[in-house]
């Protein structure tokens, strides 16, 4: 397990936090152009975008995991939209 190994493995934590951060710029610069294109509400934190797009994922994957094969992402991905515009 790769969250096992980079308990034991400081540099391979120091790695894994590096790279987490890394997609996280990226979706947040994602987020920002969403914002100023007009797409998505300015005034809903990327944090809270996150969790609306995320949540769900994360719910289905431990509660549903054998859902996560059927799910829609298109549908999923054009009702967070209506949520966040």
């Amino acid at each position: 397990d790769e969250d096992a190994a980079a308990a034991r493995d400081p540099g391979l934590a120091a790695l894994d936090l590096e790279q987490t951060q890394e997609r996280s710029s990226a979706l947040r610069s994602i987020y920002a152009r969403a914002q100023e294109r007009g797409e998505v509400d300015r005034n809903i934190p990327y944090l809270d975008a996150f969790d609306y797009l995320e949540g769900p994922l994360i719910v289905r994957s431990l509660l549903f995991p054998s859902s996560l094969a059927d799910l829609d992402l298109a549908a999923m991905a054009d009702r967070a939209i209506t949520i966040l515009s």
